[in-house]
């Protein structure tokens, strides 16, 4: 996505979903982000949410917004999206 938008990405750094930030993580990034010469450090509001408990962080980095738009062809996985949705809103999931 970044490069669509005419970024040039110098490093990527790819981490499990849901993937619980540490320090060592923290520390991980900034150091790959130095070594390759990066302006910016660029994650999804998403992980931005995940780096809440370092806020000196979270203060240097660029967060992308990415939002989904369904299309009316896509009707029946959007249904069964939304029930999985409301099932585990129900379930306290």
């Amino acid at each position: 996505m970044l490069e669509r938008l005419q970024a040039q990405v110098v490093r990527f750094l790819a981490f499990p979903d849901h993937h619980p930030y540490g320090n060592d993580d923290v520390a991980g990034i900034r150091r790959a982000a130095a070594e390759a010469g990066a302006e910016a450090i660029v994650t999804t509001e998403k992980d931005g949410v995940r780096l809440e408990a370092f806020p000196a962080f979270l203060s240097e980095l660029k967060q992308l917004r990415i939002t989904i738009t369904m299309s009316p062809s896509e009707g029946p996985f959007v249904e069964s999206l939304l029930r999985r949705l409301r099932r585990e809103t129900h379930d306290g999931r």
